[in-house]
Parts: C-alpha cells; sequence; structure tokens
C-alpha cells in the first residue's frame, strides 16, 4: 500500500514546534550548520514529480508531544530543536507546516481495486458506495467501528465476511495504526531550502544522552559565534566548564 497517497495534508500549522535528534544526526547538523529535510515512506503528497520521489522534509513535533517524541519514532534522540516559525517562514521556498494526520475522502485510489471485487459477492452500488464512505470517513473511525459496520453491512446478508473485505478491515487497521501515531507530527518541505543553524531561527535544548567528545568541542566553537543559539541547562553548562 502506498502510504504517500493515502493521507491528508493540511495546510494549517501550530505555533509550537520542536525537530528532535539523536547523537548522529546532532553532529552532522552542527557540522554542517544546516537543518536539512530527509525522505520519508509517509510524506506529502508530491504530485508535481513525475519521478514520484518523495519531498525532502523536517519532522516536527507540536508541543502536546514534546515530552514524548518517541511515540513519534523510535529514531528520535533526546536533543531538541525550538523552533521559531515567525523567522523561519521568511526564508525563501519555506511554506507553513502541514500536520500528518488522518485519510482524507477525495482521495479513493489505494482500495478501489478491492472494492471493485466485491461487485463479485453481488454488492450493489449503492451499498458499495456506503462502504466507501464509511472507510474514507474524516475523521477516520476507528477500525473496530468500521469492522462492526461491514458485518452490519454484508455480514447477515452474505453470510461470513469475504477475504477481500478481510483485506479492507487490515488494511484500514494498518493506516490506523500510521495515522494515529503520526497526529502530534507536523512537517516542513525543506525540499528546495534549508535553515542556517543560528539562533534567529533555531535554539538548541542539548541532552546528555546525544552528546560525545566530539559534539562538545563543536558546541564550544558553536558558541563562541552564537551563545544564544543554545538554551541554557545543565548539560551546556557541563560542557563550558571545560
Amino acid at each position: 500500500m502506498n502510504f504517500n497517497e493515502a493521507l491528508l495534508i493540511s495546510e494549517e500549522a501550530t505555533d509550537d514546534l520542536s525537530h528532535f535528534v539523536g547523537e548522529d544526526s546532532l553532529e552532522a547538523i552542527l557540522r554542517s550548520r544546516h537543518l536539512r529535510g530527509s525522505q520519508y515512506n509517509v510524506s506529502k503528497l508530491n504530485l508535481t514529480k513525475s519521478n514520484g520521489e518523495s519531498p525532502k522534509e523536517l519532522c516536527l513535533v507540536r508541543k502536546g508531544l514534546a515530552n514524548k517524541p518517541e511515540s513519534l519514532s523510535g529514531n528520535s534522540g533526546k536533543t531538541r530543536f525550538l523552533l521559531d516559525m515567525n523567522n523561519i517562514l521568511t526564508i525563501r521556498n519555506v511554506k507553513k507546516p502541514y500536520p500528518i494526520a488522518e485519510l482524507p475522502i477525495e482521495n479513493k485510489g489505494f482500495l478501489d481495486k478491492t472494492f471493485e471485487r466485491l461487485y463479485d459477492y453481488g454488492m450493489d452500488d449503492d451499498r458499495l458506495n456506503k462502504l466507501k464512505q464509511l472507510v474514507y470517513h474524516k475523521p477516520m473511525l476507528k477500525p473496530e467501528q468500521v469492522k462492526a459496520r461491514i458485518n452490519e453491512m454484508i455480514g447477515k446478508s452474505r453470510g461470513p465476511i469475504t477475504d477481500d473485505m478481510k483485506r479492507i478491515i487490515y488494511d484500514y487497521e494498518v493506516i490506523y495504526d500510521k495515522v494515529r501515531r503520526r497526529e502530534g507530527e507536523e512537517r516542513l518541505d525543506l525540499s528546495k531550502a534549508i535553515i542556517p543553524l543560528k539562533s534567529k531561527y533555531v535554539k538548541i535544548v542539548l541532552a546528555k544522552e546525544d552528546i560525545n567528545e566530539k559534539i562538545k568541542r563543536m558546541v564550544r566553537t558553536k558558541f563562541k559565534y552564537d551563545p544564544e543559539l543554545f538554551y541554557d541547562n545543565d548539560v551546556l553548562r557541563s560542557i563550558l566548564k571545560k
């Protein structure tokens, strides 16, 4: 299933957003002096590219999940980049962040082939359209609600649920889980832009778990030129003492 085609991208950004990284990513960012985007398997619809490549995006966490970013990704580190979105949005080619949150009614392609096979089981257009509305409902219904309604719609009249219907329920559960875990996430499309590592745009909250000796040296050097880039905490103070 193509999750790039199954997720809704809304153009409404929230104000309080953070980017979390681990040791390797922090080192790479300090070395390059920029925040750059990455390609994700779940990404913004990118219909303008004929090659189907995902855009390069920066993963952002909303305030509500800032204390548990690992709920979005097991690869997330503890070091936090606080973003000044007012200034970041002045960078050329940077647009408002977009949440990746729910399945769109208007994007009906990913299960249509399965739906079409249901004609073989005697499902008419009226019931098939009701089923599609159920599956593509916004906001998404819980999988158990969808399963119960599907059983209601065809179980009594057609006997045991068909393999195709089981496929719909399974696919729906997979997508629902993907969506549910990303409800606190937004993205910046950085396919044509980068964010300079300057206090005008970001502030870094260092975490002890993500600091090695090489990073410590890089932090000291960066602090000399832009001390406001770092949030004053015990980790920073410990690094600067040496």
